[in-house]
């Protein structure tokens, strides 16, 4: 209740601040309502990051524009669209005008998107392709403690393991394991996978490259905070490793715990883990011996625009995301978050996989088209075995993006326009109307500033 009472707070402002501009200026809503709500989605921070763009993730022609303006520019393109309908059914004919123009944004935003899409169709066409595999475990283990390994632990290995030896077999160059489905922590020191004779061994049964997730720790254990990572495995060697910069706050960290313990107490189901500092590529080998960039993205850092800058800063080809999303079971949460992830591929020009604890597991091309997709299941409700995918992916070096370049300039201005609309003209305005008292000559302002008539603000 009190997550969806802090992310209510996102469309109680944009009403208020939506209100209090219409009572003071008889503006089109297809003009105010944009800026606003890109500000609000801006500025007001949430748990999980969320845009009303999302309802437009599966339209690719209306998202192309990401790659200029970010999420942002999307979510003031639907608020446009539907200011402009509401301004024709209610206000006077005149109207008609910002209609118009409203609808020849839209048209140029369509007509840009099918000029992108050729342009990127082309390039993925021309590009380096490998064969990534997923594999999908559909399990679920909130009860085992961080770091055990138990009998369900050794089975749903061993299922793992089998799933990517079938994937090698018909010819991954890569494959990709999702977050918490390897429940043994790893030694931040260690140089690669256990003995062939140990019960925890990783690249059992097959050779190919592996991404995978788990817990890492700095020695010793029993007094570690460990950093929730992404590693590559190529040859038994760990190659690299990533850690994730931002923790779900209230399940890998406490806010200000480290000063106030107590707050543990509040929610004693949390972890404690340590963040990471800066984003780090995973380099990847390909048969032919050529090196590739990969770029990590662990959870909830898939949605995440800024995150996704910070990537595209590094020039990644491919954008690898591992999630945990079984917490939320068969319900709308996993597609939710599928759709928000589509616009780091169109925000930085580059491909994406992402895997799934129970799903959804897909693969998404640099337009934001879904090429594959998996399903979502509820493990505590539907026992299902461990599954797979295996996608052809294009590498394209992302990050060559007026959005990469520019970060949030689209959302910066709408913010000031607000800004101005909500506070700085009303107070103008009641100062030149003082002034105006005082001398009868002074015209009125333009019908398009006037004060709406009693009763319609």
């Amino acid at each position: 209740l009190l997550v969806c009472g802090v992310h209510g707070t996102r469309m109680m402002l944009f009403a208020w601040a939506l209100h209090a501009v219409r009572r003071n200026f008889n503006l089109p809503l297809a003009f105010i309502a944009p800026p606003l709500m890109v500000s609000a989605e801006l500025c007001v921070p949430s748990l999980f990051q969320y845009y009303v763009a999302m309802a437009l993730a599966r339209q690719p022609l209306l998202i192309q524009v990401a790659d200029l303006t970010g999420v942002l520019g999307v979510s003031a393109l639907l608020m446009l669209v539907n200011g402009a309908v509401y301004d024709v059914l209610t206000a006077p004919p005149r109207r008609i005008v910002v209609a118009a123009a409203a609808a020849a944004v839209l048209v140029a935003a369509l007509a840009y998107g099918h000029l992108r899409i050729a342009q990127v169709r082309d390039l993925r066409a021309a590009a380096p392709k490998i064969r990534v595999g997923v594999v999908q475990p559909n399990v679920v283990s909130f009860d085992e403690p961080d770091g055990t390994f138990s009998v369900a632990a050794q089975r749903r290995l061993a299922a793992l393991q089998a799933r990517s030896a079938e994937l090698e077999a018909m010819g991954a160059d890569l494959i990709l394991w999702p977050e918490s489905s390897y429940k043994v922590w790893i030694s931040r020191r260690s140089a690669g996978d256990w003995p062939e004779s140990h019960p925890s061994r990783i690249g059992r049964g097959f050779s190919a490259p592996l991404v995978i997730n788990a817990l890492t720790y700095d020695p010793p254990k029993s007094s570690a905070r460990p950093y929730n990572s992404a590693l590559l495995l190529d040859r038994g060697n760990f190659t690299a490793r990533y850690d994730k910069n931002n923790l779900m706050m209230f399940g890998e960290s406490i806010p200000g715990a480290e000063t106030l313990p107590w707050l543990k107490g509040l929610v004693p189901n949390a972890s404690q883990y340590m963040a990471g500092e800066g984003v780090t590529m995973l380099p990847f080998r390909d048969r032919a011996g050529r090196e590739w960039r990969l770029g990590p993205m662990i959870c909830l850092e898939d949605i995440l625009p800024g995150f996704g800058r910070q990537l595209g800063r590094q020039r990644p080809h491919l954008l690898i995301n591992l999630t945990n999303d079984a917490w939320f079971g068969d319900t709308s949460e996993p597609w939710q978050h599928l759709a928000l992830s589509i616009f780091r591929s169109v925000e930085l020009r580059t491909e994406m996989v992402r895997a799934v604890n129970t799903g959804v597991s897909a693969y998404v091309d640099a337009t934001g088209r879904i090429y594959s997709e998996s399903y979502v299941v509820d493990p505590t409700q539907e026992t299902r075995g461990a599954d797979k995918f295996l996608a052809e992916v294009a590498l394209l070096e992302g990050g060559h993006t007026a959005y990469v370049a520019a970060g949030e300039s689209f959302g910066y201005a709408g913010t000031v326009l607000t800004l101005y609309l909500w506070l700085i003209a009303p107070r103008l305005r009641r100062s030149r109307a003082s002034a105006s008292s005082q001398d009868s000559a002074v015209t009125s302002p333009p019908d398009l500033w006037a004060s709406p008539p009693a009763g319609k603000g």
